[in-house]
């Protein structure tokens, strides 16, 4: 869509709200003499604001405003970034994702379509595919005023895996604070009060929130956890293979150097990554899972087994994708405010978590 649509789109919008549903819109001479433009303008506009189910079909004062409870969805963009391995079936987090979406929208008879966030913006996402609805995964932080722009503007957003902290949209999230719950209260009803937590994807929306849930379950049972037992950093990932296992084994190296000779009696990985690197330098410095330190992690992805097996907190990224769908065709249809939705998370517990083999500190 050219710029002068674009603009005129945008004016149009702003003009919808102060109109009631059902009320009759300007005719296209009276609008094209108010926007100063020209009246195929006026109507190539009014068709992609009609394609929306905005306003009804017609020409002049046969358009009227559609009450909100009764558009249609026709279409969706999922909006996301290369880096993001969205669309390959062999990755367990974007792939189930993915499909959550895809069959969430199959079921209601709508149509998803990929966009790639570093080839669009997202206002020409929304104009190519003429889609009534915005998915949008992990988006950057320098995203989201643009993101809350167009909300404003009466396209509606939804996000899949950002900060809730950082911005006022919907949001869908594995609630990471319930299952980071779960998991402290399993390692402290085993008697361990000195947990050590290692995050190194602190830069990622995941790895803050799973930070700030390890903080805050430990402090429900008062437990003091000096600075040197958490490992706050972040390792960008490898493009190609998406994990760089060097770094991360470095890093988790580092840390454990870093507790001297008494280490704490549980551990938890912030990613499953770090939960290799950490037993691999458990078993470098003689260190058994479990009978000498408890390990735990979140379950980024079921295609590697570990040993001993792991506890873990198992998200369900196909029930992420199935809720933002219904979460987006709701918005189009009421006027909701903004709404953080947390999607349950389950602590699965295997043997790799057991009593301290010493007395606490």
């Amino acid at each position: 869509m050219p710029n002068a649509e674009v603009s005129l789109r945008s004016q149009l919008l702003d003009q919808l709200s102060q109109f009631e549903p059902g009320s009759p819109l300007p005719t296209r001479e009276e609008l094209a003499e108010k926007f100063n433009t020209s009246r195929s303008t006026i109507d190539k506009v009014m068709r992609s604001l009609a394609l929306e189910g905005l306003i009804t079909t017609g020409s002049g004062r046969r358009r009227t405003v559609v009450r909100r409870d009764q558009r249609t969805i026709k279409t969706v963009v999922v909006a996301r970034y290369t880096a993001d391995v969205l669309d390959d079936a062999r990755d367990w987090y974007f792939g189930l994702l993915t499909l959550g979406i895809f069959d969430a929208c199959e079921r209601v008879g709508v149509e998803a379509r990929v966009r790639r966030r570093e080839y669009y913006g997202y206002p020409e996402m929304v104009e190519e595919t003429q889609a009534q609805g915005l998915i949008v995964i992990r988006p950057y932080v320098d995203d989201l005023p643009a993101l809350i722009q167009m909300q404003q503007r009466g396209v509606p957003v939804v996000l899949v895996g950002a900060d809730p902290s950082v911005h006022h949209l919907d949001d869908v999230v594995s609630d990471f604070p319930a299952g980071m719950t779960q998991l402290i209260d399993h390692l402290v009803g085993l008697g361990h009060r000195d947990i050590g937590c290692v995050v190194l994807l602190s830069g990622h929306p995941d790895g803050r929130m799973r930070l700030a849930a390890f903080r805050d379950a430990c402090m429900t049972h008062n437990l003091e956890i000096p600075y040197r037992r958490v490992c706050d950093a972040h390792v960008p990932a490898d493009k190609q293979t998406g994990e760089p296992f060097a770094e991360y084994q470095q890093r988790v190296d580092q840390w454990l150097d870093e507790q001297g000779d008494i280490l704490p009696t549980a551990i938890v990985a912030g990613e499953l990554a770090t939960a290799r690197a950490l037993l691999a330098g458990l078993a470098a410095r003689n260190k058994q899972v479990p009978s000498d330190i408890s390990l735990a992690h979140f379950d980024d992805r079921d295609n590697e087994r570990l040993m001993p097996p792991m506890t873990l907190i198992q998200q369900d990224p196909r029930r992420l994708g199935i809720t933002a769908v219904e979460r987006l065709i709701r918005r189009v249809r009421e006027d909701l405010p903004p709404e953080i939705i947390r999607v349950p998370t389950y602590l699965r517990i295997q043997s790799s978590t057991a009593g301290p083999s010493s007395p606490q500190r």
